[in-house]
């Protein structure tokens, strides 16, 4: 159930994800939820997000009073992550980027919601999670959920050693395709201008 679009820097893996979201959300009735690996700890993102913006009570220690640890919390945070309480017309569309789940502002709206949830919703909406900019995939992997119910995409520029994740590489435009971007709406006026242009994709890797 994971993911991971890779490739260079500047080759468009966020704004691919970004488009996938767009495209796709409501495929995912039990919401989207983004998270950015690539400034932060990322479990500790997830436990916070999950506090702050879900409202749940993470534990600090399991029942018999040992201390649980970041991974442990994490896991409990995706054991316990909520259920949708809108339909699927209802719900926002887009990236529900560190959110939260978007709730009807009147105790009435809610109630209602939630009955139409309960009643058109699957017992396990699918929820998507998106992590950008991930470093290393095995410091990340120990905080992805394993839920069934979760799918995963992950951004990184590349997968190094034994990954389990499904890979999806991009690469660079091809150089008629770049010069076509780079030319799009004027008219080259010259054949100096049309060689400066293709030296300027080529400088700069064909990136989009």
């Amino acid at each position: 159930n994971i993911v991971a679009l890779t490739g260079m820097a500047g080759v468009g893996k966020t704004a691919l994800a970004q488009h996938y979201v767009r495209e796709y959300s409501r495929d995912y009735p039990g919401g989207v939820y983004w998270f950015a690996d690539r400034h932060t700890n990322l479990g500790a993102e997830i436990v916070q997000f999950a506090q702050l913006d879900l409202d749940l009570d993470v534990p600090q220690q399991s029942a018999d009073g040992k201390l649980l640890s970041l991974v442990e919390q994490v896991a409990w945070c995706w054991e316990h992550w909520p259920e949708p309480v809108w339909a699927p017309n209802d719900r926002p569309t887009g990236i529900l980027a560190l959110s939260g789940v978007s709730q009807p502002q009147s105790q009435e709206d809610r109630a209602a919601s939630l009955y139409r949830s309960q009643t058109l919703l699957p017992d396990r909406p699918a929820i998507l999670i998106v992590v950008d900019g991930v470093r290393d995939w095995e410091d990340c992997q120990p905080f992805l959920p394993e839920d069934d119910r979760f799918r995963t995409i992950v951004t990184t520029r590349s997968l190094e050693g034994d990954s389990p994740w499904l890979e999806i590489s991009l690469s660079g435009l091809l150089p008629t395709t770049a010069l076509q971007l780079l030319s799009s709406g004027t008219n080259p006026a010259s054949t100096s201008i049309e060689v400066s242009a293709r030296q300027l994709c080529q400088w700069l890797g064909y990136l989009p």
